[in-house]
């Protein structure tokens, strides 16, 4: 979900999260159709930067700001929508499966703080 699908793209965030719902429930429902046992779903892609379109340098521009330690800006003009975006999602995957576990995909591991605020953050 790092990318926005094209016929997305001039969807607001409201309409983005219920065709990403949709799109999410398709996903679960094709594996338990076909009796597939999912151990986890992984959601985002390098999520900590936006996915569906809310990313810095889609929707988001970043006023040439330090984007590695402004928290604040990152959690009002970034964040905020990623957290709705993988609300939707783990809300889908709960409501069919409350034994999968799901994995936030992000790739700034490397740097203790930044990912630190990010997962703070979504779980606040």
């Amino acid at each position: 979900v790092g990318k926005c699908p094209q016929q997305w793209e001039l969807c607001s965030l409201e309409e983005i999260e219920i065709l990403l719902a949709e799109d999410c429930k398709k996903c679960v429902d094709l594996f338990e159709s076909n009796e597939i046992m999912v151990s986890s779903y992984t959601l985002g892609n390098e999520s900590e930067w936006g996915i569906c379109g809310f990313r810095i340098g889609d929707r988001i521009a970043d006023n040439d700001i330090w984007t590695d330690s402004d928290f604040s800006w990152l959690q009002k003009n970034l964040w905020s929508y990623t957290y709705k975006l993988l609300s939707v999602c783990c809300k889908v995957i709960r409501n069919c499966s409350s034994n999968t576990k799901i994995v936030i995909h992000s790739n700034s591991i490397g740097k203790q703080g930044f990912t630190y605020e990010y997962f703070k953050y979504l779980f606040a």
